[in-house]
């Protein structure tokens, strides 16, 4: 089903996805802290409905 294909499709992106993030957060110079690594979920915190919520901004 397309519901199992787009959570497979999280799982195998969130991990480069993830660390992507963590390399652009430690070029950032905008007088912001900077998350530690550690700070970064290893799984993605998010479930498909809320990836798909046009509405849902996920802190």
């Amino acid at each position: 089903s397309l519901k199992s294909f787009l959570i497979e499709a999280v799982e195998k992106a969130y991990p480069d996805a993830r660390k992507l993030a963590i390399k652009e957060s430690k070029l950032a110079k905008f007088g912001v802290r900077v998350p530690e690594e550690s700070e970064y979920p290893i799984i993605c915190p998010f479930g498909i409905e809320e990836i798909l919520d046009e509405d849902f901004y996920g802190v």
